[in-house]
């Protein structure tokens, strides 16, 4: 009896401990996301040169730290994940969206400048809906972001999703006319250099 009684407290306490490192890793995890959506620069970099693992930890959408600093646009954070993984770049969320997706969509203007000009292989990255980062950002209305896409890759215009919406289709439907006023323009330009022969 005595030698059950002490495997049931060995037992008890190993489930105490566990429950108590379960506890200290998700405040660690918060931590870590908080501080990556917030720019927190100095905090992400200690934190990762104790923890290196932390890049890799996902919230419930699937979503990593390197997602939390693009979407919110964190230009210093985003660049010194990259810097430690680059492999980042591709890293997907439970509905198939990298943190470039979050930066067309939120309109993060520097993030996406930073990514696509060192990844320009980005600008081609689909969401489970077909979605790139041009389709999102034509969605959302963020002209600035449309037109650096499209500077780096005009093809993009020709793009579309599952359901075959294209980047103009999308402006259309959310009423946003600076996009769609550039993609119009963009079409010209691009037809004029087919007829001349220039692009294919």
């Amino acid at each position: 009896p005595e030698m059950a009684a002490m495997n049931g407290k060995e037992k008890e306490k190993e489930k105490l401990e566990k429950k108590k490192k379960k506890e200290q890793t998700k405040q660690e995890e918060e931590f870590f996301w908080k501080a990556a959506r917030e720019g927190e620069f100095q905090r992400v970099n200690a934190f990762l040169a104790l923890h290196p693992e932390a890049l890799r930890w996902k919230d419930r959408s699937g979503r990593i730290g390197f997602h939390h600093a693009c979407g919110c646009g964190k230009t210093a954070v985003t660049e010194l994940m990259i810097e430690k993984d680059k492999t980042l770049v591709n890293y997907a969320d439970v509905d198939g969206a990298t943190g470039f997706h979050l930066a067309c969509q939120n309109g993060r203007e520097e993030v996406v400048k930073l990514i696509v000009e060192k990844y320009p292989e980005a600008n081609h990255q689909r969401n489970k809906n077909g979605y790139n980062g041009f389709h999102y950002a034509c969605c959302n209305g963020f002209t600035s972001v449309v037109d650096m896409l499209l500077q780096h890759d005009s093809n993009l215009f020709f793009t579309k999703t599952k359901e075959d919406n294209s980047g103009l289709s999308l402006a259309i439907v959310n009423k946003k006319e600076p996009v769609i006023d550039l993609l119009v323009k963009t079409y010209h330009e691009l037809n004029e250099r087919m007829i001349k022969g220039e692009c294919k």
